[in-house]
């Protein structure tokens, strides 16, 4: 399917959402309801487990990014086989036998990928985070939107009233609801497991976008689930951070996102993992 077409099926999307928890606020409600008991609060607030994965899908986001920032120092670095250069005979007997276990084992199948996928991918994935999650979510929207989160209305035992999306303004001076940060975090990585997907064998591609889709799922459902969200938070902040996504892979990486652009003097080479 063309950019355009798949941008406007989005955008289509987007509407349909946003006229549907503009007439419907009591969805938003209800759905964040369902993890919410008036004498415990946000059932997972504070969980071990729960607070476990989102950090954890949090960081993973931001290792993707740097990844991506760093592509060719990473690359070259990965030519030479992690080499430990000058620091290597500094390395304590236990820490050097355990960094030339990684070189020859998970060193090796990274340096595979990082040289198997086109440098116009990491850009692509630079470009995303920085204008997605950063720029778009994190300082246009959360701070200027003004939406109070589940755990501040009246509903769930906080003093303000629902603030539909879209809504401005609202009762939250910064880091507001609207929309989800991390939720779009999630998404924006696993739009980028998509794009180097396209770079790599088909079993292992198929491993790495159904990877990917967890993240996203989890990612913004977490944030449903702890109260720091609500679901129309989560589904908008993931079809504009998609939208965009779609945007950059033809301006990028020339080709729908998914796709390798037509390269008629040679093809994109392949990584074995």
């Amino acid at each position: 399917m063309p950019t355009a077409r798949r941008i406007a099926w989005a955008c289509h999307g987007l509407l349909a959402v946003t006229i549907l928890f503009l007439l419907s606020p009591a969805v938003d409600i209800a759905v964040s309801g369902l993890f919410h008991d008036p004498g415990r609060g946000f059932h997972l607030i504070g969980e071990g487990w729960a607070e476990g994965v989102r950090f954890a899908l949090w960081r993973l986001s931001i290792l993707v990014f740097l990844v991506a920032l760093l592509w060719p120092l990473l690359s070259f670095w990965a030519g030479r086989g992690w080499t430990a250069g000058p620091l290597g005979p500094h390395l304590p007997p236990r820490a050097a036998e355990r960094w030339r276990a990684f070189a020859a084992g998970p060193g090796a199948q990274a340096g595979r990928v990082l040289r198997a996928v086109p440098s116009r991918v990491w850009g692509f994935a630079a470009a995303l985070y920085l204008l997605g999650p950063g720029l778009m979510v994190n300082i246009i929207l959360k701070e200027n939107w003004g939406r109070v989160r589940p755990t501040g209305i009246e509903a769930f035992g906080g003093p303000h009233p629902y603030t539909p999306p879209f809504q401005i303004p609202g009762a939250c001076t910064e880091n507001c609801s609207f929309v989800s940060g991390e939720g779009s975090g999630s998404m924006a990585t696993a739009l980028v497991f998509v794009a180097i997907a396209a770079h790599l064998p088909r079993p292992a591609a198929f491993v790495l976008i159904g990877f990917g889709a967890v993240v996203a799922v989890v990612g913004g459902g977490l944030r449903v689930a702890m109260g720091g969200h609500f679901l129309s938070d989560v589904l908008i902040g993931a079809i504009l951070t998609y939208i965009l996504a779609e945007a950059l892979a033809r301006g990028i990486l020339g080709a729908p996102l998914g796709y390798r652009a037509a390269s008629p003097r040679q093809p994109a080479p392949t990584a074995t993992i």
